[in-house]
């Protein structure tokens, strides 16, 4: 679809500069890619930042293109806008975190320069990658990011998700789910001031591994291990979109996601739990 910037202003002008900036936290599983051809076409020319490289001296590098820019993205954490010394308001996409763990798995068992392809490959199970308890990504990873935990070692602390809600609660201009991107997008643009309409592409979808099947004690060894995850999404679904996808991964096909700006109402009730 043709893109166009808001308020009559020819894709590739300025939208405006902002002392804050927009970051957007891409969790690795959610559709990020496809978001960020999205975000590439609305901030053209150095206007977005994309940072997929933390290492320090790299994103020392960056801080000049970081402070001219108008938004940033990547797969960065709640906090990155005090390493650059920046103001910001963020925004995210999450996902059912049971098929985002899923999602993972299967991502490294189809890539041969993948961490765990090898180990996949020899056998090793999403089972045992479980209860490796050494891969961040598989452990309340949605959770971590949001609160800007820092520690990869396995985790199971409440005050991390008390965190990560009150981020979400304060600092986020809007959340997204991966289940229903194009709605998603849609409300996220128009928080942002963006085209209010326009297509998202897939990308970077893998197919299910020959031989995968997730059994129910695996499921429920992922639940176990995402718990805060799991919490931090039915919370989210709860408050913000009583009408979107049903709590615990059992979605119904047709009502498989939701959008979220700031500012927007709900007829459900909050839940501060």
């Amino acid at each position: 679809m043709q893109f166009s910037a808001p308020h009559g202003v020819p894709l590739g002008q300025s939208l405006g500069h902002s002392p804050r900036k927009t970051i957007f936290i891409h969790i690795p599983k959610t559709a990020g890619m496809s978001m960020r051809e999205t975000v590439r076409r609305v901030y053209p020319r150095g206007r977005c930042v994309f940072i997929y490289d933390l290492d320090p001296a790299h994103i020392n590098a960056l801080r000049e293109d970081v402070q001219a820019a108008e938004a940033v993205y990547g797969h960065v954490s709640f906090g990155i806008h005090e390493i650059f010394g920046i103001e910001a308001r963020y925004v995210t996409v999450l996902r059912e975190p049971v098929d985002r763990v899923v999602s993972f798995f299967r991502h490294q068992a189809n890539h041969d320069d993948n961490e765990y392809h090898r180990l996949i490959a020899q056998g090793m199970t999403l089972k045992d990658l479980l209860r490796g308890e050494h891969c961040h990504q598989v452990n309340n990873h949605m959770v971590r990011i949001l609160s800007g935990h820092p520690d990869a070692g396995n985790t199971s602390d409440r005050g991390l998700l008390d965190r990560a809600q009150a981020n979400l609660d304060t600092q986020f201009d809007a959340v997204g789910i991966t289940e229903r991107m194009d709605e998603s997008v849609a409300l996220i643009g128009s928080a942002l001031g963006w085209p209010r309409k326009f297509s998202v592409p897939r990308i970077n979808v893998d197919p299910q591994p020959r031989g995968f099947v997730l059994d129910d004690d695996t499921r429920a060894e992922v639940a176990r291990y995402n718990a805060l995850d799991i919490e931090l999404y039915e919370r989210v679904v709860r408050q913000h979109f009583p009408e979107g996808p049903t709590p615990s991964g059992r979605r119904s096909r047709d009502r498989a996601g939701f959008g979220w700006r700031r500012g927007t109402s709900s007829s459900a009730s909050a839940d501060h739990a």
